[in-house]
């Protein structure tokens, strides 16, 4: 946030008070009101009626008031009664050939907290709620050797195991009010580093709402599916799995709102993690509500450093590497899959840390695209041919390698791929944040590391970004980038009749690299921009409008592939062998590109003031000033192409440009682009 709203939230009382004044929608990106405002308490009396329902707390009782329902929940005033939510119960005794039955009455009930929680300062010792071992260890009604047998039975099922693993997590379908209280929990050494949050898993029906989640330190060495809210939000599958334990759903809508999470750090996590959400799948038919959040002091640390495929996280089975390394890490979420409807809106990140720096497989990985003989092409003007040879290097060769597929400061990754998808992004600030890795990454941004948009509509507005820093290549070990962008790394489109919407955007950042050698793409944007050919006679519309990208990319190293300010590689046609049916028409209007591009030391293909590499397509650009700044000092070298607004030309792309600028802010004699795009500019 910026720094008149930070002082407001310090000197205010911290989250818990600036929540409210998120819901009203006095954030720093200018939002409209929220229509789902309103007091804090909401269903099942007022703040002061919970308060005094915790004012002696019944010993013995599950819950201290309430019957669970939306007009009286229960009210949690201790951290043992928070922890009864996943309370096991026992229908069916088990014996020696039969696991027996066990019941979750509560993860389908309506819950509010009456006072703030800490279990730093608790004889309770935490666990995330839903974990099933944990809950069935802590039940009263299960005796000790029946727990035994129970155990016993899910060990033994070994040929099953790793498909059932979702079901030895146990899905919250109820609703949480926490009644703009606290939940403080400390540090947390899970025992099964899967599906780890205050909330294991979340599933179709569930709502959390005016809660503040404070000093969650997770420690899970190998982590899969780790959040400070919820590890994991899932589909259908899951929910088949609560119903059979007796946990019912009251809709297809997941809501989140109004919630605050403050100095969380999440440690040694491999793949999917959030501080909000480690991993979301919203399938057809079900939809994802996330408004009024606001992240402070978010640490994540992907450090775990291994000569060995990393495995799943389960104790049971240290020896079985389903995971073949680290992916979707972000402040806010790690990986968020879109098919149904989804909303992010009235979102605050400040202050929060994503790094990857310790992680590092060990002698071998390292891969030098240096030597890469490109000057054996001689003086063919095939462009689209040079650069397909640097393209089979940055992908294909280090592709199974690669240990971090998407980070970012907010999202790891966030797709649709259906065209039934419905995504709303909005009204999101970004700031004083760092997203780092240590050896490479395919795609890396403050926003997002990767944007999949396969389908459906989408749209990104009212977006800030600003004082933020993507850092990487640190070291003689560094490995090619694909992607790296202040607002995402990648940005890959396909569908057929789909409609994709950037608007509102500002960005003010750095890009920094000490050894960012054969990389991939980098941009203050977008690292790269594909669309995918159209078989269907149906177009895609793409619009970007009204985004002004400014900071600076220090970048050190050689081979870098291309550098922009918009976009480092722009595609709006890939290649099939039958001729493309549908268009993806790419639109962009009112974009001020202001970035500083420098480049050290550096043998970079192509770098343009707009775009680095503009590849097959046609693409009509209206009110689009390019005052980049670009300080090429080492420029020297066959495979350079260096130019005002657009670097590098492929055979079939074409700008149509009105209204349009550009100030050639580069010394003439590093001049050796393709001078086509300017053509259609007037020079400032």
């Amino acid at each position: 946030m910026n720094k008149s709203i930070k002082k407001y939230f310090t000197k205010t009382g911290g989250l818990a008070v600036y929540l409210t004044i998120l819901s009203l929608g006095l954030t720093s990106c200018n939002n409209s009101s929220v229509t789902d405002g309103g007091s804090a308490s909401v269903n099942g009396g007022s703040s002061a009626e919970s308060l005094a329902a915790c004012s002696e707390i019944k010993a013995g009782a599950h819950f201290n008031a309430g019957a669970g329902t939306v007009a009286s929940p229960y009210i949690i005033c201790s951290e043992q009664q928070l922890l009864n939510i996943s309370l096991a119960q026992i229908d069916a005794k088990p014996t020696l050939t039969s696991a027996g039955s066990v019941k979750f009455p509560y993860m389908s009930k309506v819950f509010k907290l009456g006072r703030n929680l800490d279990f730093t300062k608790s004889e309770v010792e935490f666990f995330s709620i839903g974990h099933y071992m944990a809950s069935l260890g802590r039940s009263s009604a299960i005796s000790g050797s029946h727990k035994n047998l129970i155990a016993t039975h899910d060990q033994r099922n070994m040929t099953d195991y790793v498909a059932k693993l979702s079901s030895q997590r146990i899905a919250f379908s109820g609703q949480l009010d926490g009644n703009t209280n606290s939940i403080e929990i400390g540090d947390y050494a899970p025992t099964e580093s899967r599906l780890v949050g205050l909330f294991s898993v979340l599933s179709a029906g569930a709502t959390i709402k005016n809660l503040v989640i404070k000093n969650f330190n997770v420690y899970a060495k190998g982590g899969v599916n780790i959040g400070c809210l919820a590890g994991s939000i899932v589909n259908s599958e899951q929910t088949k799995v609560s119903e059979a334990l007796g946990i019912i759903r009251r809709s297809n809508k997941i809501t989140l709102d109004k919630i605050g999470i403050e100095n969380c750090s999440l440690n040694d996590v491999v793949a999917n993690t959030g501080a909000l959400i480690g991993l979301a799948r919203n399938y057809a038919g079900e939809e994802l509500s996330v408004t009024n959040i606001a992240l402070s002091e978010i640490s994540i640390d992907g450090g775990a450093e291994t000569n060995f495929e990393p495995a799943y996280g389960d104790e049971l089975l240290q020896s079985v590497p389903v995971l073949t390394r680290m992916h979707n890490i972000g402040a806010l979420a790690g990986y968020v899959q879109v098919d149904g409807t989804a909303a992010f809106k009235n979102i605050i990140l400040d202050g929060n840390t994503v790094s990857l720096e310790g992680f590092y497989t060990g002698d071998g990985r390292e891969l030098d695209l240096g030597d890469m003989d490109f000057n054996d092409i001689g003086t063919i003007r095939d462009i689209d041919g040079i650069y397909s040879l640097y393209d089979v290097g940055p992908w294909d060769s280090f592709k199974s390698a690669d240990p971090a597929n998407s980070v970012g400061a907010m999202f790891g990754a966030i797709n649709t791929s259906s065209n039934l998808a419905r995504l709303n992004v909005s009204d999101i600030s970004v700031s004083n944040s760092q997203t780092s890795f240590y050896e490479s990454t395919r795609a890396a941004g403050t926003f997002a590391g990767s944007i999949g948009l396969l389908g459906g509509v989408a749209t990104f507005a009212k977006i800030i970004l600003k004082d933020n820093l993507v850092k990487f290549g640190m070291n003689d070990w560094s490995l090619p980038s694909t992607g790296v962008g202040m607002m995402a790394g990648v940005l890959s489109i396909g569908s057929s009749d789909a409609s994709y919407s950037f608007s509102k955007i500002q960005i003010d950042g750095q890009i920094l690299s000490d050894n960012a050698e054969a990389s991939g793409d980098i941009s203050g944007f977008i690292g790269n921009i594909s669309a995918l050919d159209e078989v269907v006679a149906k177009d895609n519309n793409i619009s970007f409008s009204e985004i002004d990208i400014a900071g600076t990319a220090v970048l050190a190293g050689i081979d870098i592939r291309s550098i922009g300010s918009f976009a480092g590689t722009l595609v709006g046609k890939g290649s099939v062998t039958d001729p493309s049916d549908g268009l993806n028409k790419i639109v962009l209007s009112k974009i001020n590109n202001d970035f500083v591009i420098s480049t050290p030391d550096n043998y970079a293909l192509a770098v343009g003031g707009f775009a680095g590499y503009l590849g097959s397509g046609v693409y009509t650009l209206s009110d689009v000033v390019v005052r980049t700044q670009i300080d090429v000092t080492n420029q020297y070298g066959f495979y350079n192409f260096v130019n005002a607004v657009v670097g590098l030309f492929g055979s079939d792309a074409s700008i149509v440009a009105s209204d349009s600028s550009y100030d050639a802010s580069i010394r003439l004699e590093f001049v050796t682009g393709i001078p086509e795009a300017q053509d259609t500019f007037t020079k400032i």
